[in-house]
């Protein structure tokens, strides 16, 4: 799958995404300080879908109704890094499902999909 990773995205997430086959170019390599709805602009162009772990995204793509191919929001803060990959690789198969068209969040507990409109 095609990702654009955002900038607060920790490395070793990319790291894992760029190691498990998935295409992934970040947001710093594309343009740098780029504000959010900039980032939308940029996964429209691409054809990628976005992964962050800024809530505001959600808020954008949800109540503003920006368009985006889909977006994975990461809200695991405060779990160890080891963790969170381990949770993201168990999900791995819905998310690859579910993201076209959707904004996924991934918690520890949940994974929840909704569709954008």
């Amino acid at each position: 799958m095609r990702w654009l990773t955002d900038e607060n995205l920790d490395q070793r997430i990319v790291k894992w995404l760029i190691d498990s086959g998935q295409d992934v170019i970040r947001v710093v390599d594309l343009s740098a300080g780029a504000q959010d709805p900039q980032i939308l602009t940029l996964s429209m162009s691409e054809r990628r879908f976005l992964m962050t772990d800024d809530k505001d995204f959600g808020e954008l793509l949800i109540r503003r109704q920006i368009v985006a191919p889909g977006a994975v929001l990461i809200r695991m803060h405060g779990v160890p890094m080891d963790v969170r990959i381990a949770r993201l690789a168990e999900w791995w198969v819905e998310i690859e499902s579910q993201v076209s068209g959707a904004l996924i969040v991934v918690t520890m507990s949940q994974l929840r999909s909704r569709r954008l409109p």
